[in-house]
């Protein structure tokens, strides 16, 4: 069951979606998409304590910048914390020119087991290839940066390179990935990697990973 504490921000972003799409088709965009993953990763670490996943997702955007959505992943922190994690979040592109754009987001993050909600503010920057970008929970009191990038071979295959750094006010520890996506069948993405932490405990220790994204 949905906590009800997701209700509020869940109808804010599909009302607000509704609305604006119905205003001027051609100025809006809403897609949606399913995945199954081996593992739900994230960060470094395994949140579904090593269980397959099913993730999904809705994503509005519109031409002048804006964006807004949620996604959902099954989760397992272990002892008996589980169930659904609900992201919702809300954000501004503002591209300077063809190859650097800023991105600013907020991202609320919810949990239908004991686990209590946090919020994410986020400044990001791409260039060409590159992004990095910083996070701070407010709740946490955590600052996440992280280097992300990405490279075609073809027009079938894409490689992605991650590298971040958490700081939680007493340690900074790294986590990193590598990825291969394959897009040759129209609207399904394929994708096989490996992440890993600099921690050598469980849940964070190198992972390789394999997955499927329906866009629709």
């Amino acid at each position: 069951m949905i906590s009800k504490k997701l209700i509020t921000p869940l109808v804010v972003v599909c009302a607000f979606i509704s609305a604006e799409t119905f205003a001027n088709e051609s100025e809006h965009d809403v897609s949606f998409s399913a995945s199954a993953f081996s593992h739900y990763l994230w960060r470094g670490f395994d949140l579904n304590d090593g269980n397959f996943a099913i993730q999904g997702a809705v994503n509005y955007e519109n031409t002048s910048g804006l964006y807004a959505g949620a996604w959902a992943s099954q989760y397992d922190f272990g002892g008996g914390d589980d169930g659904l994690e609900i992201d919702v979040y809300a954000g501004y592109v503002m591209a300077l020119n063809n190859e650097l754009s800023l991105d600013f987001s907020i991202t609320n993050y919810q949990y239908t087991g004991d686990t209590d909600s946090s919020t994410e503010f986020k400044v990001g920057a791409s260039f060409n290839i590159a992004t990095i970008n910083l996070h701070r929970d407010v709740d946490l009191g955590t600052t996440y940066i992280e280097l992300n990038l990405q490279h075609e071979i073809n027009q079938d295959f894409s490689l992605f390179g991650h590298f971040g750094i958490n700081d939680d006010g007493d340690d900074a520890y790294n986590d990193y990935g590598v990825t291969l996506s394959y897009n040759k069948i129209e609207n399904l993405e394929l994708v096989v990697g490996v992440s890993g932490h600099e921690f050598d405990v469980d849940g964070a220790d190198t992972q390789v990973f394999a997955g499927a994204t329906y866009h629709f």
